[in-house]
């Protein structure tokens, strides 16, 4: 007999950055600073983007990494600016559809000293792997925020 289960994974990150909440958070939704700092992680490079940054809004983003193309889709849920962003996040598969869909919920917090602290969850994933997988790609992606807001 053969038992399934639907257990899944959450991924928790905060990071501080010696930025101001409504730059941080900016950052994650204006086409001109996502080209910019490209918000994808450090080993990749954005070849494609784009998107209606507000509830309802789709996106697609097409990340390189060591010349395969990676492409990933989601909806916007929830903008409220200067404090949260809540998105699908779905990395395509060669059928064009989404292996698994998650939902990233980012939440920007002003700390008083100028510095914002940003936590990330990520809901949803199918695997502890997927889990560990996705907490080095948004670790990175986090250090380069932080490389683009000094």
């Amino acid at each position: 007999m053969e038992t399934t289960t639907n257990k899944t994974f959450e991924l928790k990150l905060t990071r501080t950055f010696n930025a101001p909440r409504e730059l941080v958070f900016l950052c994650w939704i204006d086409p001109v600073h996502l080209e910019r700092w490209q918000c994808c992680p450090e080993f990749c490079e954005v070849t494609f983007r784009e998107g209606e940054y507000r509830p309802g809004g789709k996106y697609k983003v097409c990340m390189r990494h060591e010349g395969t193309d990676n492409w990933l889709t989601g909806e916007y849920l929830e903008v409220t600016p200067h404090e949260r962003i809540v998105m699908t996040h779905g990395w395509l598969g060669g059928d064009g559809f989404p292996k698994t869909m998650t939902e990233v919920i980012l939440t920007f917090t002003d700390d008083g000293a100028g510095r914002t602290r940003l936590d990330l969850l990520q809901r949803g994933l199918p695997s502890a792997d997927s889990r560990d997988d996705h907490g080095e790609g948004w670790s990175s992606t986090l250090d380069r925020l932080a490389n683009y807001v000094k």
